[in-house]
């Protein structure tokens, strides 16, 4: 009887220990998809008139200046920033690069530069939504989410922040090799204000102007504002035991800072 009942315990147990090991087994080969609901909602295609057909829908990426400001609040409000992917009737980051390189090259051809080659920029991009509460549950909207898009060329390096969906600039850092910037400050907010969509011909601006800084007041509250921050110096020096041997390619550049923001109401 002894032996018999050790038996059974001892069948028992390897029974259990199988039993356990096919069910491990089974739990990790089973294959499956971890859906992650996206910080932000994608925009609804549309219809410009009934009848038209699936394959004419399309995103109107224009925005209202009350859903720029909204946007715009929502990021200089933000607690942290939260990288994502687009979603539906955002800028893919091809559009995003394309997009800033063009503003680029619209506000250097506004310096009435000197011909200079054609620039070839090192580009990153990267896609932020700006979270303002830790534990929020509702998904942002398309249009509060912004690429941030880093440009660096041979003689000019730019930092530009593009609405993911209307792919204009609202605020942007460009280093250039240039000085004496006090004639061309008006002429280049006025572009940098036309590009964000934001400012219509007709409407009354209230222009101040500094030696270093400009800002126009539109009359739907938006300021546009332009500010040189001065010369930085820039190089590469020749060491031998700890003497400066020669400067090579030392070059002054202006710092410039565009924005776009909303007074309060």
């Amino acid at each position: 009887m002894l032996v018999l009942a050790v038996g059974i315990v001892l069948v028992s147990s390897l029974g259990k220990d199988f039993l356990l090991q096919q069910t491990e087994r089974r739990v990790l080969n089973q294959q499956g998809e971890l859906a992650v609901e996206p910080p932000v909602v994608g925009l609804q295609r549309t219809t410009e008139a009934e009848g038209n057909s699936a394959d004419t829908m399309g995103i109107d990426k224009k925005l209202t200046v009350e859903q720029a400001r909204e946007a715009l609040d929502s990021w200089m409000n933000r607690k942290y920033e939260m990288i994502h992917d687009p979603v539906e009737g955002q800028l893919s980051m091809e559009e995003a690069a394309k997009s800033a390189i063009d503003w680029l090259t619209v506000m250097e051809n506004e310096l009435q530069l000197e011909k200079r080659e054609k620039s070839i920029y090192s580009v990153s991009a990267i896609l932020y939504v700006g979270v303002q509460e830790q534990n929020r549950k509702e998904q942002y909207q398309a249009y509060h989410s912004f690429w941030t898009v880093q440009l660096v060329g041979k003689d000019l390096t730019a930092t530009l922040l593009l609405n993911a969906v209307s792919g204009e600039v609202w605020k942007a850092e460009v280093a250039l090799p240039i000085r004496n910037m006090e004639d061309h400050l008006l002429h280049l907010l006025y572009t940098f204000a036309e590009l964000t969509g934001l400012w219509e011909e007709e409407e009354k601006e209230e222009i101040l102007l500094a030696k270093d800084c400009a800002i126009i007041r539109g009359t739907h509250g938006a300021v546009a504002r332009l500010q040189c921050t001065g010369l930085q110096q820039a190089g590469v020096s020749l060491f031998e035991y700890e003497e400066i041997l020669e400067n090579i390619d030392v070059m002054e550049y202006m710092k410039m800072q565009y924005s776009i923001e909303f007074e309060e109401e």
